[in-house]
This record gives C-alpha cells, sequence and structure tokens, in this order.
C-alpha cells in the first residue's frame, strides 16, 4: 500500500511547522512595484521568450532591465 505524501503548510489542528509560510527576503532590498504599458505585439514577443525560457514575462522583463541598467 502507498503512503500518502504529507502536504506542506500548517495543518488545521496541529502546530504550524517552522519552515511554512513566506521566506523572508533580503532586508537590503526594497522591492517597488510598477506596471508597464506596451503595445500587444510587444507583449506577445515577450510572452513566447518568456514561455522559451521556461520564465514569467515579469523574470524576464527584470532582467532585461538588470543588464540594461547595468551598462
Amino acid at each position: 500500500m502507498e503512503t500518502k505524501k504529507e502536504t506542506r503548510g500548517a495543518k488545521k489542528g496541529r502546530p504550524k511547522p517552522a519552515t511554512s509560510g513566506r521566506k523572508k527576503a533580503d532586508p537590503g532590498m526594497k522591492i517597488k512595484k510598477v506596471s508597464v504599458a506596451l503595445p500587444e505585439k510587444m507583449w506577445e514577443e515577450l510572452t513566447e521568450r518568456a514561455e522559451k525560457q521556461e520564465i514569467s514575462r515579469n523574470k524576464l522583463i527584470k532582467n532585461i532591465l538588470e543588464i540594461y541598467l547595468k551598462k
């Protein structure tokens, strides 16, 4: 008989595991959330490139901006 794998996170009626929940971010890094308005064709291209790299569009845009800002 197979043993059922325990799911992660807090369980009703049990103490919360120390490793569950959101992880602490780097204290020196402050995140600013903004939105970007781009033409639809650009979004389609970003979506295709992100899918090829198997990452999210946001992560792709972040990587592009990091490369641009390092120059």
